[in-house]
């Protein structure tokens, strides 16, 4: 997932952090950060065991996202480069072109999850978790920021994935493991083939 993240800031660098949309259906650049905070495990405070600095910039950026804070917007950015950079040489990657089809990719990785979604769900806090479920929340929380949940973007070719995304980030961040599942099961329902 860090080659994916990391492909996301180029994205990031070309239109000044001044100048992003405010969260909603246009927040392309905001939908990109969250995306990567997610991928990084940022959002779910489970590192996975590569990320290191990566993901001690994408808790800054995260501080940036939840402040709409520019300083630390362009900290976290600027940190993240840094540890692309010596991770995988970033190859940019177009928002709206290519996350789609890989948020659905994850989300079927959480249906193939020997547990239940639910149960993860149900295990509360990501400090003693087992590795597979941290995973499963990165994924699920990775998903719907891809599909734009995490800002209330919309993405204009699929708006009911948007839709479920955002669900199915309202069911992560309230702990609301029904509201999780089902909207994790519209996403394997709306997910291009």
């Amino acid at each position: 997932m860090s080659e994916r993240a990391c492909s996301l800031i180029p994205g990031l660098t070309q239109t000044p952090v001044s100048e992003w949309a405010d969260p909603g259906p246009e927040a392309t650049e905001l939908a990109s950060a969250t995306s990567a905070v997610a991928l990084f495990g940022g959002m779910t405070g489970y590192p996975a065991a590569d990320q290191g600095e990566a993901f001690d910039a994408a808790e800054t950026l995260l501080t940036g996202i939840l402040t709409l804070n520019e300083g630390r917007l362009q900290t976290g950015i600027e940190q993240l480069e840094e540890a692309c950079a010596k991770k995988v040489p970033p190859a940019a990657a177009p928002f709206l072109d290519v996350n789609t089809s890989y948020a659905c990719a994850l989300a079927r990785n959480i249906g193939d999850s020997p547990l239940t979604f639910m149960e993860i769900m149900e295990q509360g806090s990501t400090n003693d978790l087992p590795a597979a479920h941290g995973e499963a929340l990165n994924m699920a929380f990775s998903a719907a920021a891809l599909l734009g949940g995490a800002v209330g973007m919309v993405i204009p070719a699929h708006p009911e994935l948007s839709e479920s995304a955002n669900g199915l980030y309202a069911g992560l961040t309230r702990f609301d493991s029904q509201l999780a599942e089902e909207s994790l099961q519209e996403i394997f329902a709306s997910c291009p083939a």
